[in-house]
């Protein structure tokens, strides 16, 4: 098995994209988890998972961008090519499934991720902003609202954590503010073929 040219520690919210035969390729988001072998878990019928399930061509990128990572996890996202602009990092992937379940009503299926190649684009030093941390722990929540137990208690996690973003984060950071926001809480006719959820 090939290594992966970095540790992986905990669960890391990554840029997926995977081969979609007619369509291009789909863009979305995945958390790998770490550990002696990096694993996955698909919530619902996802196009992700149907990709992966099918043996298709899948690429996770490491990225920053806040506007990205909303427009990932949120919005039916696709493009031409497998790479996205602005990635640190990237790794082509190998999915296996490890089997499923079912939680609350929706499906659910585990992977085992393994590189197949990778390349490390550029490197900077870290900087840790909790703005950006807080859009990112929003749009997660947000992904999540379909299947969610606590509606209610869940878009209140999500208006405290966008009033940090506000507060903390940086021009990205803020726009990504404003597109959970729209997603989430306004309910705009042209969104509607957009959403996820």
């Amino acid at each position: 098995m090939k290594k992966w040219p970095f540790e992986i520690e905990g669960i890391v919210e990554v840029v997926v994209t995977t081969c979609d035969a007619s369509k291009g390729w789909n863009v979305a988001l995945l958390g790998l988890r770490g550990g002696e072998i990096i694993t996955a878990r698909t919530w619902g019928r996802t196009r992700t998972r149907e990709n992966f399930s099918k043996g298709r061509d899948a690429y996770v990128h490491f990225v920053r961008d806040a506007v990205l990572f909303v427009e990932a996890a949120l919005c039916i996202k696709e493009q031409k090519d497998p790479h996205i602009e602005g990635s640190y990092a990237w790794a082509k992937i190998e999915a296996i499934s490890r089997g499923g379940g079912r939680e609350r009503g929706t499906e659910w299926e585990d992977w085992d991720i393994n590189i197949r190649e990778g390349q490390i684009v550029k490197e900077e030093v870290p900087i840790v902003n909790r703005g950006h941390n807080a859009i990112i722990e929003a749009t997660v929540i947000a992904s999540r609202l379909r299947i969610s137990q606590n509606r209610e208690k869940d878009l209140q996690k999500i208006e405290s954590l966008l009033k940090i973003a506000e507060k903390c984060g940086n021009v990205r950071d803020c726009e990504a503010k404003v597109l959970v926001e729209r997603l989430v809480f306004q309910n705009f006719e042209g969104d509607k073929q957009r959403k996820k959820f």
